[in-house]
């Protein structure tokens, strides 16, 4: 529809006016401007799905020069770096004052206790994810700087995951990188990667791709090393966050879907694991574990209509669209994410894809919604984005996604320069959500600051109380 670059300007620009108009006329509320993207999002969706355009069966480029591949990975990483960097110089906020009490005791009978029992407290099984904040504390003690760029170590990795994952399923280098540099900068990785509360989603999430990557190496290549790496990747991501669970689902959908000559069978050792693990884990936590409501029952049995608006509607729209519509300034970000939300709707009418196309699409769509399952009770995540973190494992498949939208687009000039303007709009986004996070952090900075000038030392195991706290910040 779209074949042109003046037409795919045109459509853009027009599209985005519209996008705006509507928001300043019916948007009055961070809700209102929730929704709005939200319907935006799912119109994306449906185009993506649905939308042939002309069934061209055209493959992205399969450069074969390294270099090539080597700098569209780097350079994806470079930016990345470049809009997360600012989140560097942040406070700690929140639970991470919990972590730090936790790795100030001494490691291996914490640890041990962590493995053993669980947390405290709580009734989650996360000790990798704890280990790595003892690292931390150990090489940093309370520099906050050095938790955040662990944080951002972390996720540079999964950007590289990622693209290696794209390489092994054979979806070519173009693809890959496309993946590589939306993965990179999107603004709903604001909250895994600014705090270090959020660790475990993040450590979560780079295991379990490595763990794909190094399991579809072994079935394309037959390497065993790469066979034992992927199952080690999903020990660990197991025991950083449960949502690693889902990977031999994944699994089982790369194989169905995109894998040559189907081996369910190749499954079976990963499947066994987490059957494994699943059973340790309910006997280490005397049940399923995670949250429980007021009557002491796991809120992952909650199940009802709104579970599926959160997990095929709002979980997929924040993924794609999702912005703090509580941080200002509005007006810079109202034209933002009109720009963006017209990025991806003119690429998803401009794209041809053919059936190997649509079936990525479909494995895509998929990862998302397998991914965010185990999270099901916090689905409906508001305009704050709070407990976006949730999101970030299935984002992965929204960038799969994205990547093969855009690559779809005929003409090489109009689909690279769709990605770099999304990228562009993208790292915007990023640095608006992360606006909130500054802020939260320098709250709690002078808080303390302010604590210290009225009791500047405080005797062993003093306790302060609060009275007439507000019920949020």
């Amino acid at each position: 529809m779209f074949s042109s670059s003046r037409r795919f300007a045109i459509g853009v620009v027009l599209t985005a006016t519209a996008i705006y108009l509507a928001l300043l006329a019916f948007a009055e509320t961070p809700r209102a401007h929730m929704n709005m993207m939200q319907f935006m999002a799912v119109l994306f969706f449906l185009i993506a799905m649905m939308w042939r355009g002309t069934d061209s069966g055209i493959e992205p480029l399969k450069w074969n020069s390294g270099d090539i591949s080597f700098y569209g990975l780097s350079l994806a990483i470079f930016i990345g770096t470049c809009v997360w960097a600012t989140m560097l110089p942040f406070y700690f906020v929140s639970e991470d004052f919990e972590h730090l009490a936790t790795a100030r005791l001494p490691v291996l009978p914490t640890l041990t206790q962590l493995l053993f029992r669980g947390q405290l407290g709580v009734r989650f099984l996360r000790p990798v994810g704890f280990a790595t904040i003892f690292i931390d504390y150990h090489l940093w003690h309370e520099w906050p700087v050095g938790y955040h760029l662990t944080n951002l170590t972390i996720h540079l990795a999964t950007i590289a995951g990622l693209y290696c994952f794209c390489i092994c399923l054979g979806t070519g280098t173009e693809i890959a990188v496309c993946a590589a540099l939306i993965y990179a900068v999107m603004p709903i990785h604001a909250e895994p990667i600014a705090w270090m509360g959020a660790r475990f989603d993040l450590l979560c999430a780079c295991l379990t791709v490595w763990a794909a990557a190094f399991y579809v190496k072994f079935r394309t290549g037959g390497s065993r090393a790469a066979h034992l790496a992927s199952l080690a990747c999903f020990f660990l991501a197991v025991l950083s966050k449960e949502n690693g669970f889902v990977l031999p689902l994944l699994l089982i959908m790369a194989e169905w879907l995109l894998l040559p000559n189907r081996r369910l069978r190749a499954v079976l050792a990963m499947s066994a694991s987490a059957v494994g693990l699943f059973v340790y884990r309910w006997l280490v936590l005397g049940g399923i574990g995670g949250y429980i409501d007021p009557g002491g029952r796991p809120i992952t049995f909650d199940i009802g209509a709104r579970t599926f608006e959160g997990l095929l509607v709002r979980a997929p729209a924040q993924m794609l669209l999702g912005y703090n519509w509580f941080q200002p300034p509005i007006g810079g970000i109202r034209i933002v994410a009109a720009a963006t939300a017209a990025v991806f709707l003119v690429s998803a009418l401009s794209s041809q894809l053919g059936r190997m196309q649509r079936k990525r699409i479909l494995f895509s769509f998929a990862w998302i919604l397998l991914a965010v399952l185990p999270g099901h009770p916090f689905l409906l995540i508001d305009a704050s984005l709070m407990n976006s973190r949730i999101l970030h494992l299935g984002s992965l498949g929204l960038a799969m996604l994205v990547a093969q939208v855009l690559c779809g687009i005929p003409a090489r000039l109009v689909r690279w320069g769709a990605t770099g303007l999304l990228a562009g709009l993208l790292g915007l986004g990023s640095l608006h959500n992360l606006g909130a996070w500054r802020w939260t952090s320098e709250l709690s900075r002078n808080f303390l600051l302010e604590l210290q000038s009225l009791d500047p030392a405080p005797q062993e195991r003093t306790r302060y109380v609060f009275h007439s706290l507000p019920k949020a910040v």
